[in-house]
């Protein structure tokens, strides 16, 4: 196991001991948090709710609609989890087996005279037909158009084909589209036993192409969400209200706090040594361990804290207000035909493959690893609380000729196994150095967050694990 990962989960494993305790005592804690590496998008920005709008919040959006990179432990995001959900569901249609196709030519002379009259009387009611390259993929268009827009609710051929009033079915007809209706029964009859496989492609064509365009086009009829940049986009629903999230960052008991201590040495020159109770020591360059650095980029830790010469050092996480915030896709709802999230059809086509049976097929096959080690794949929770104190003690006995140097340094911004703990400013903790009451020889570096006056939009939490799906696996 790489030697910054062990560190990582050793932490992850401490929030979820915690997690463990909540869970005796409320049914939505959630424990088996996976480790997880900060990346771009940053630490997690809490305030998913604007409260000057009262909108979504377009940085939690990116947040928590990255995709997982492959191949990755940590768990670190990738691309929008909506970009890859375009590429796999835009592949994807619905196809007859060559025996059900046969079913369907059978009469072929038959169905061909009545699509025939369909289309004409289409031509003669609406003045063109539908702009596609073949008539029969012309007749699927009107038959969809007919069932999902002509009717509230939507209906099927079967409905319409064993109606005996198929008019009282089609009670949003336009007025030019009342001589279609015959037509069109006549068509359906001429099909015969045929309708419930035409039924299938027409119907399963249409709720895909319904979903699909409220993933590439969002508005307000299809189920887009507003964000606060004043974009409509796929949806996400966040289901741990803002409040109780404040409210659990904010909480004091012991239910939601934890430490995590490590002695520090040095190796040799830019290498340490890591050591935790019952753990395995471990070995990193001292720049990947911990960085502190003043507003001028003057290296603390390792050029001061820790010169070559020190004695063993050690260094104390802790951190209060652990809660775990949920969120999911909204799932695409047939009724609606609103939102987003189908994941059925790609799954089907990935089971499919080149099978000759009618269902859910890929063509052609999109580009993409659907395996446990690809990126399709979106986080679902995440296990955050109050960015941590830092309290470094220093047993040293030659102190006097950095500890000027530490304390002119009033505030620091801090890296921990490369990733950034605080928020996007330049600094994020005040430094002060005290006397540590226990022994005369040691220091006391104390590294506090700073203040914020007031939370806002741009508030992130330290991310302690994750919750993955991986939908197609």
């Amino acid at each position: 196991m790489n030697q910054a990962k062990s560190i990582a989960l050793n932490l992850t494993t401490a929030a979820n001991q915690v997690l463990s305790k909540q869970a005796r005592t409320a049914v939505s804690a959630t424990t088996g948090m996976q480790p997880f590496t900060v990346g771009p998008l940053g630490n997690f920005p809490y305030y998913w709710q604007d409260p000057q709008s009262l909108v979504f919040n377009a940085k939690t959006y990116d947040w928590i609609d990255a995709s997982l990179k492959a191949n990755t432990s940590p768990i670190q995001q990738g691309q929008p989890f909506t970009n890859l959900f375009i590429a796999a569901l835009s592949k994807v249609s619905y196809s007859l087996s060559q025996a059900d196709q046969n079913k369907l030519n059978q009469d072929r002379s038959k169905i061909l005279l009545q699509q025939t009259a369909l289309l004409q009387a289409w031509k003669d009611a609406f003045g063109q037909l539908p702009s596609i390259s073949n008539n029969q993929q012309a007749i699927d268009t009107i038959i969809n158009k007919i069932t999902q827009t002509w009717a509230s609710p939507p209906v099927s051929l079967t409905d319409l084909q064993h109606n005996p009033q198929p008019r009282q079915l089609l009670n949003q007809t336009p007025e030019a589209g009342q001589s279609v209706v015959p037509v069109l029964v006549d068509y359906l009859n001429a099909l015969g036993a045929g309708v419930s496989l035409l039924n299938a492609v027409t119907m399963n064509d249409a709720y895909l192409h319904h979903a699909l365009l409220a993933v590439q086009r969002p508005d307000e009829s299809n189920g887009g969400l507003l964000t606060n940049d004043g974009k409509l986009r796929p949806a996400y629903a966040v289901k741990t209200p803002l409040k109780k999230i404040i409210a659990g960052l904010n909480a004091k008991d012991r239910n939601t706090a934890f430490s995590v201590s490590m002695q520090v040495s040095r190796s040799q020159h830019d290498e340490l040594i890591i050591s935790q109770s019952n753990q395995p020591s471990v070995k990193l360059p001292s720049e990947s361990f911990l960085s502190i650095k003043t507003k001028d980029e003057q290296e603390l830790f390792d050029q001061q804290v820790l010169p070559a010469d020190s004695d063993e050092v050690t260094v104390q996480f802790d951190f209060s207000g652990l809660t775990t915030v949920y969120f999911t896709p909204v799932s695409f709802l047939m009724s609606s035909l609103q939102y987003w999230y189908w994941v059925g059809p790609i799954n089907a086509a990935i089971r499919n493959g080149d099978d000759d049976v009618s269902g859910y097929k890929f063509s052609p096959q999109p580009q993409i690893d659907f395996s446990k080690s690809g990126p399709f794949g979106y986080l679902y929770a995440v296990a955050i609380s109050k960015y941590p104190t830092v309290t470094l003690t220093v047993k040293q006995s030659q102190q006097s000729a950095w500890v000027q140097k530490i304390s002119a340094a009033k505030a620091v911004k801090i890296n921990f196994l490369e990733q950034p703990i605080g928020d996007d400013d330049d600094v994020n903790y005040s430094l002060s150095v005290i006397k540590s009451r226990g022994r005369s020889d040691s220091l006391l570096i104390k590294l506090q967050p700073l203040e914020k006056s007031h939370a806002s939009i741009n508030s992130t939490a330290y991310v302690h694990g994750v919750l993955v799906e991986r939908p197609t696996v």
